[in-house]
């Protein structure tokens, strides 16, 4: 998502000053993460447990043993790349200022780990982003203020994480405006109607091509 969004910006844009912003946003997430791991009363999983045993003796065998044309797992990478690498380049071919966003929607699609899970995971997708480009659209209307833009930023990235869990397509109405403002904010180089209009075709297009890849790229034991 990181290298999307950087390859979508303007050309001659500073490197340093993003890398120093990247670095700074990691910082405060891994200091309120290291926070509440102190002061939150916790349970650890067995999954955990188990992740603390991984060492690096047992990642190489793990590895050769998913490394092979036949096996799910590596199939299943090389149709989330393949859809990747698709829905960017159809993006840019029809000339997406943002063909990202394109690749973005596949992804988030191809999660879905049957053919209903991806097309009802389409679906939402889809629906989900044509609600929340109209929520952008109000936002980037308003113009908000350093702080009021803080603010909105604060509000939609809480309630989309306690809606992912239950209900994605309510989640993406809010995960699209969240999105767009933190791509968006402060380029001139789009007005508010194209980035929504750009932002609602991309996603489309990416939701198409995951469900198509899922319908016709089926991996090996039946998964």
């Amino acid at each position: 998502m990181a290298a999307a969004i950087a390859s979508g910006q303007p050309l001659g844009h500073a490197i340093a000053p993003s890398i120093a912003l990247v670095l700074a946003g990691a910082a405060v997430a891994w200091l309120l993460s290291v926070l509440l791991a102190i002061t939150w009363p916790r349970h650890v999983p067995v999954h955990a447990s188990r992740f603390r045993r991984v060492s690096a003796r047992r990642i190489a065998p793990m590895l050769r043993k998913h490394l092979r044309v036949r096996d799910t797992a590596f199939m299943g990478a090389l149709r989330m790349a393949v859809g990747l690498f698709a829905s960017a380049v159809i993006a840019h071919a029809i000339g997406s200022p943002r063909s990202y966003w394109a690749a973005v929607g596949c992804a988030a699609t191809l999660v879905g780990m049957t053919v209903m899970g991806t097309l009802h995971r389409a679906i939402q997708r889809a629906l989900g982003s044509a609600l929340g480009v109209v929520l952008a659209g109000a936002i980037l209307r308003a113009h908000p203020r350093p702080m009021e833009l803080a603010l909105v930023l604060f509000a939609l990235q809480t309630v989309a994480e306690l809606l992912i869990p239950r209900n994605y397509g309510l989640a993406v109405i809010l995960i699209t405006p969240l999105a767009i403002l933190i791509a968006e904010t402060g380029h001139a180089s789009l007005g508010a109607p194209a980035i929504v209009q750009a932002r609602l075709w991309d996603t489309l297009l990416g939701c198409a091509i995951a469900l198509a890849l899922r319908l016709l790229w089926r991996l090996p034991r039946g998964a």
